[in-house]
């Protein structure tokens, strides 16, 4: 039954019908094919045409049905083509899954006429009150504005990282900018403004204020992004809590926050090649 069914398989093993007496020994001989072109496919449909025929075997033994042997043929190569089809699948979701991680670690800049605002709120231990930072950039990733905020009083870390949304909402408005992205690195604050529920306060007011800030824009959007790709918001924020008055940049930018802007777009022309 076997040898008029292999016949009609589209794949031929040659150099391995010395083993046919010894079915390891020709399986281990198949396996070295894996080198060759397309070796795992010719592994993969053999396996299938070998287990098709068992299946034949065994309705033929104790069942007595009869199958076709093109149709054991048929079916293997079928189920191989399934096989690979759901393995293509399954490859191109882990691609998509890898790509979406990345670009939530890169800074990346907006679409044309958005200004891109990454916030972020540093909370030292050892010294009182926190620091917020605010960085803005344009479609071609350049720094147009950044403010750093002293504050000598502080909350839990969720409220200060709303604060410094807040507070870049404010410099947005302020700027008179009308299509605005604001990314930061805390999910849970991200999670709460689109929740859009009621909070209790003290973040609940800030959120409130979150709230009525966006309606002056024409298009405003909140986005997470992990802190690989938040590094000069954080380090403006780190900056902040050394201040002791608030500063706003312009036009003229530190070296050191300049440099961090030339890391992001390095980082985002490496990820996109």
């Amino acid at each position: 039954m076997a040898e008029p069914i292999w016949k009609l398989a589209p794949i031929q093993w040659d150099g391995l019908l010395q083993w046919r007496a010894n079915f390891w020994r020709w399986w281990e001989g198949l396996l070295q094919a894996r080198k060759r072109t397309r070796g795992e496919d010719h592994i993969t449909l053999t396996a299938n045409i070998i287990w098709q025929l068992w299946k034949a075997r065994n309705a033929r033994q104790y069942e007595g049905k009869y199958r076709d042997h093109l149709s054991v043929i048929e079916t293997a190569n079928n189920e191989c083509l399934e096989f690979q089809e759901e393995q293509m699948e399954q490859e191109a979701k882990h691609r998509t899954g890898t790509r979406h991680q990345l670009l939530n670690h890169q800074w990346r800049p907006p679409d044309t006429g958005i200004m891109r605002i990454n916030t972020d709120a540093a909370v030292p231990i050892k010294l009182a009150g926190a620091g917020l930072g605010m960085v803005a950039r344009d479609s071609h990733g350049n720094l147009v504005e950044a403010r750093g905020i002293r504050k000598y009083s502080r909350g839990g870390a969720e409220l200060e990282e709303a604060d410094a949304i807040r507070q870049g909402l404010v410099m947005a408005k302020e700027a008179g900018w009308r299509e605005i992205e604001v990314q930061s690195d805390c999910k849970a604050v991200i999670e709460r403004i689109h929740a859009n529920g009621r909070e209790e306060a003290p973040i609940g007011t800030i959120m409130e204020d979150i709230k009525q800030l966006c309606g002056v824009f024409q298009y405003c959007t909140f986005l997470f992004i992990n802190r690989d790709g938040n590094r000069c918001a954080h380090q403006m924020a780190q900056f902040a809590t050394k201040l002791v008055s608030n500063v706003v940049w312009k036009q003229s930018f530190p070296l050191w926050l300049k440099e961090s802007i030339q890391e992001d777009n390095r980082m985002n022309i490496h990820f996109c090649t």
